[in-house]
């Protein structure tokens, strides 16, 4: 599985570290329902909606067109057909804060 980052979630061109989650539902972040605006942790982030449980965080490089992939190994295991992870990805550049859109990924044969 690749994970892709991109479409300008870094707001400069420059390398920024983006911070991508994955998640096993999108229903609630710990105690949190999801969606949940992040504009009630970051002031200038209101209206950008944080849409996956966030289980595992991973720290992937944006390039100069603000592009980035994870490749993810997955082992041929029959348990994890049909099986959903979500990813969202958040980039925190200087005071600005800018969040992908969630993605559903099923897994298969």
């Amino acid at each position: 599985m690749i994970v892709y980052v991109g479409d300008g979630i870094g707001t400069t061109g420059d390398a920024d570290p983006v911070a991508l989650a994955l998640g096993s539902n999108r229903l609630r972040l710990g105690p949190l329902p999801l969606p949940f605006d992040l504009g009630a942790v970051f002031a200038n982030a209101n209206g950008c909606l944080w849409q996956t449980s966030s289980d595992l965080f991973v720290a992937v490089t944006l390039d100069a067109n603000g592009e980035g992939t994870l490749p993810l190994r997955l082992p041929n295991d029959a348990r994890l057909a049909a099986a959903v992870v979500y990813s969202q990805a958040m980039c925190l550049e200087n005071a600005n804060v800018g969040v992908s859109n969630a993605v559903a990924h099923s897994l298969g044969r």
